[in-house]
Order: C-alpha cells, then structure tokens, then sequence
C-alpha cells in the first residue's frame, strides 16, 4: 500500500480493545466475573445460565452493549486472559483461564504463607493451612487442575520458595 496521506491515518476499525471511555467499565465487569466464577465449583458456569447467574449475584442487569458489543460470546471472547469459552451448542461452558486461576492460586498461596508463624509450611499439610485459612476444605478442582503440583509449576519465578526435606523417623 502506497504511504499516502489517506493511508496514514488511525482508524477506528484498526484500534485494538475498547475505546477508551469503556476501559474503565470493561476492567469493572472483567473483576466482576472473576469474583462470580471463584464462588461456583470449579469456577465453571453453562454459557446460558451466565446473565441469571450475574443478575443474581450482583443485583443488575448484563447489558453487553454497556461494553460496546452486541453479543455476549463477543464481550467474553475479549477477554481471554481471564475467561475461557469452552464447549459448543448446550454444553458451553464458561470457566476461567489458566492465566487467571493461577492468579488466584498464587495470591491465595500468599495469604496462607500470611497466617504461618515462620511464613513456611510443609506442603503435605497444605489442604490443613488452607482450610484454616479459608475456612473451607480444599478443591484443588476449584484452580482448573487435577493435581496441586500441576499449579505449583505454573507460579511466576521468585514468589515463593520450594526445598526438599528430611523428616527423620
């Protein structure tokens, strides 16, 4: 394409993201599904139970086009970082991404870390210092993974320290 005045210009069409007077509202509502989700087991709700569900839960109405988007796939396909559409037909489901659950596992991680007299425990007694924490028994289910070292792994660098050992008998 030939660099022409007319060719140099910004176009709506071009920008990426919403506009900026939606930004704000857009993180809103983004901190709003994670808060909805964390409360469902397994973080994992029927695409079609999604606007009762956020209507019960907040007490207002999902208006999509407050967002600037038409159709409720489109908004929550904007935000994949947090949210993931999985499924087709009657059994799409709307979960959190792996991005967003190991958020949450990391700073729920930190705030046990938190509670601990030494700021360290032995990881055989992590569902205990969790449900002391949290006052709920662990589900490991509830992170998006099947197995706690599988988001063990997944913890960004120099958030926590792991060392092996020795407990004599």
């Amino acid at each position: 394409v030939e660099a022409t005045p007319e060719n140099l210009g910004v176009k709506q069409s071009d920008l990426v993201g919403p506009p900026p007077a939606l930004a704000g509202q857009l993180i809103t509502f983004t901190r709003e599904i994670v808060d909805m989700l964390k409360t469902i087991p397994g973080c994992k709700l029927a695409f079609y139970k999604f606007i009762p569900r956020y209507h019960h839960h907040f007490g207002k109405q999902c208006r999509v086009a407050d967002y600037g988007y038409t159709k409720l796939k489109d908004l929550l396909e904007s935000l994949p970082h947090v949210i993931q559409i999985i499924g087709e037909g009657a059994k799409t489901f709307i979960t959190l991404a792996h991005k967003a659950q190991v958020r949450r596992f990391t700073n729920d991680l930190l705030k046990m870390l938190k509670n601990q007299p030494e700021k360290q425990f032995l990881l055989s007694s992590f569902p205990l210092v969790f449900e002391k924490t949290f006052f709920k028994p662990l589900s490991i289910y509830d992170y998006g993974v099947c197995h706690l070292t599988d988001i063990l792994t997944d913890i960004p660098e120099n958030t926590i320290f792991t060392e092996d050992v020795t407990v004599a008998t």
